[in-house]
């Protein structure tokens, strides 16, 4: 029996072309052998025919696969359209403010003292102590108290008062006719005056204000002119001490003092100093993301304080207590303090108002008596110096932004769907359009100094800059029209290879300078997350030109259809007898393009087995008559034989997919046509082997 194998379909495509025949050998025998007493197999010739493509290409086809990017337009006119969301640019850390180095001072202010009371004796002229008798009317002129301050003291008041009592250890009424002084040098620190009449054993006081007055050591009391009524006849005895002065102070805060006591104080905003914010960021309200101001204090003091600070426009999280601290301070001593601003609130005292400086009260407290000559000034100063150790970077704001630059760059993906991965080109493109819608969630206009940049196949780059004209895009959101001659030109440079993502670059100017208001108008919000994004939108018509353009396709054997189903079965082990074979192309091009066909067999790791034509060379067909318009009117056809030798067919023993490569340009070497669903290609591939049988 002689035994033959198939080549078969699954759906009964390819019918069997050999079958046992040993009846036929047995009947035929003296024809077909010259010896027939010598048993020999019979051989023969028999031809197989294989299908390898039957595909019709249309560019409906590719529309139906790219339905999101593809849209048909008047006319079947094929439009593409792609619209890719940019990443955001987000704001970050460009949102800061340094202030320059500022200094200031806050100076001690009035501050409080005490002087011990002093009480003098004094004795009326005539009236001889430890006598008894009657005392007439009269009058006396007392002696002054020189030294009336005996402690060393030498005070310029601020406020205060001094009082002077009297008591009349006499049993006489005494009164003062003429106002008693206390001072010195020719210099008034207080009078007194003392109207009413101070009955026998009795006191009366008179009192003066100290505000701006003088005192030193050594300041007398005088002008002690008293008088009497007598003791109407009566005998009294006169004691040791007529009168008593006595001179104390109340409420004393000093200008100026040179003294040996001075009691433990707070004083409370005794002054204010400011720090300008020399920036032109003007700030209404800034939650601060990050930031440090180093503050260095020169106490210019004589003694020891503690001074308590607190910054009014910085305030707390919650915003309701300012930033207070306090550092110690030794005599003619510095300190440095470091202060944090993480989560600190800066903000107008009055807004809308704009914030143009920090201030900065202070409180300086002395904190134990001081039991040593000293000479303090109210304009003895502690020296501040503000340095911004690390900026203020806002979280949130509301500001006038200084113009601010911010830097973009983004990758946006330019995908074309399956062309892609299949189909590389060189574009003539007369236009386009191509606009970056922009999103913006910065509260103030902002210019868009942009390009696009795609990379070319040679290794350079392909640039689009966007117009001087309209590129202003208000808060919220707005579009950035690219010149359409000029993108048809950058789109017909992207030769070669179609690239998966171009470069949106460039720099976008926030709050340009004519449009900068630093006034409550011209705020507006603006933070950390606050970002510039949006969409990149392409429409390309499809009435453009080719060149050196390669549609790609790899289909599994045996889908002829490249509808992905796999119709024949081959049986690889018939293929071991084919001993020639013959290729037949045939091309139907009803698209205005030259088209240029070549195939290859690859095995199951996709590595070529055999080219077809073998040389590479394409299978070319003209491209289908066009009119004005650049619409198709006339397809065109080619064909092509291909002969194989035995050792070429055998590769399809191992050959596990069939990869096609359509070689388009557009007549004239890329010369403008319109492209409409309605355009297709046919490629019917087939082979024809030749199988010795029966050897």
């Amino acid at each position: 029996m002689v035994k033959a194998r198939v080549i078969h379909s699954t759906q009964g495509r390819y019918r069997p072309v050999v079958a046992v025949l040993a009846l036929v050998c047995s009947t035929a025998a003296l024809n077909c052998f010259n010896d027939p007493l010598t048993p020999v197999s019979p051989t023969w010739d028999t031809n197989v025919t294989l299908s390898l493509s039957n595909r019709t290409l249309t560019l409906r086809e590719i529309v139906d696969k790219n339905a999101w990017m593809l849209q048909v337009g008047g006319g079947n006119q094929l439009i593409y359209m792609s619209s890719t969301e940019t990443p955001p640019t987000r704001v970050n850390d460009r949102l800061s403010i340094s202030p320059s180095d500022a200094f200031t001072s806050v100076k001690l202010g009035a501050f409080a003292l005490s002087i011990p009371p002093e009480t003098f004796p004094m004795q009326l002229p005539g009236l001889v102590p430890g006598t008894t008798g009657p005392i007439p009317p009269g009058t006396f002129d007392v002696p002054d108290i020189p030294n009336a301050v005996s402690v060393p003291v030498n005070i310029t008041f601020a406020s205060g008062s001094v009082r002077l009592t009297l008591r009349n250890h006499l049993q006489i009424p005494i009164s003062v006719t003429t106002p008693v002084i206390v001072g010195g040098g020719g210099t008034t620190t207080a009078t007194f005056v003392f109207p009413a009449v101070i009955p026998p054993g009795d006191s009366a006081w008179a009192e003066d204000d100290l505000a701006g007055d003088h005192i030193a050591t050594g300041d007398g009391l005088t002008g002690f002119h008293l008088a009497t009524t007598g003791s109407g006849g009566a005998a009294v005895t006169i004691p040791a001490t007529a009168l008593t002065a006595t001179l104390t102070t109340r409420g004393l805060m000093a200008r100026t003092a040179t003294i040996a006591s001075i009691p433990a104080q707070r004083l409370t905003d005794n002054d204010v100093g400011k720090f300008s914010l020399r920036d032109s960021t003007k700030v209404q309200s800034l939650t601060i993301s990050s930031g440090r101001l180093d503050f260095t204090f020169t106490s210019r003091l004589p003694i020891g304080v503690l001074l308590r600070f607190r910054l009014t426009e910085l305030k707390r999280p919650g915003g309701v207590v300012s930033v207070e601290d306090s550092i110690p301070l030794p005599a003619g001593g510095s300190r440095v303090y470091q202060l944090d601003l993480a989560r600190d609130v800066l903000e107008s005292a009055a807004p809308p108002a704009l914030l143009d400086s920090l201030e900065l009260v202070s409180s300086v407290i002395i904190p134990a008596p001081v039991n040593q000559q000293v000479t303090l000034h109210d304009t003895d100063r502690v020296l501040i110096s503000m340095r911004t150790a690390a900026p203020i970077v806002a979280d949130t704001a509301s500001v006038v932004l200084k113009p601010t630059w911010i830097n973009v760059d983004a990758t946006v993906p330019f995908e074309l769907g399956q062309l892609t991965a299949k189909y590389t080109d060189q574009l003539n493109i007369p236009a386009a359009s191509l606009g970056l819608g922009v999103v913006s969630s910065v509260g103030f206009p902002a210019d868009f100094y942009v390009r696009i940049v795609a990379p070319k196949a040679n290794g350079d780059s392909a640039v689009l800059i966007a117009p001087a004209g309209p590129r202003r895009i208000a808060p919220g959101s707005g579009t950035i029209t690219f010149n359409d001659a000029e993108v048809g030109q950058f789109l017909s440079q992207l030769s070669g290879k179609i690239p998966a993502s171009v470069r949106i670059a460039g720099k976008v100017l926030v709050n340009p300078p004519d449009l900068y208001n630093p006034s409550p108008s011209g705020v507006g919000r603006i933070g950390r997350n606050s970002s510039v994004g949006g969409t990149m939108n392409v429409r390309i018509p499809f009435h453009l030109g080719i060149t050196d353009g390669v549609y790609q396709d790899t289909l599994d054997w045996g889908d002829a259809n490249g509808d992905g189903v796999v119709e024949g079965v081959v049986d690889r082990g018939a293929l071991e007898d084919v001993n020639e074979g013959t290729v037949y192309a045939e091309i139907h091009n009803a698209m205005p393009l030259q088209v240029g066909v070549r195939v290859q067999l690859l095995d199951s790791a996709r590595q070529n087995l055999l080219m077809i034509p073998q040389n590479g060379s394409d299978i070319s067909v003209d491209a289908a008559a066009v009119d004005a318009g650049g619409v198709v009117t006339i397809p065109s056809n080619g064909s092509k034989v291909i002969v194989l030798t035995g050792a070429e067919v055998r590769q399809f023993i191992h050959a596990r997919y069939l990869r096609y490569a359509i070689a388009l340009s557009t007549t004239g070497g890329g010369g403008v046509v319109s492209f409409r669903t309605s355009d297709s290609f046919r490629l019917r591939l087939w082979s024809q082997l030749s199988a010795r049988v029966g050897k």
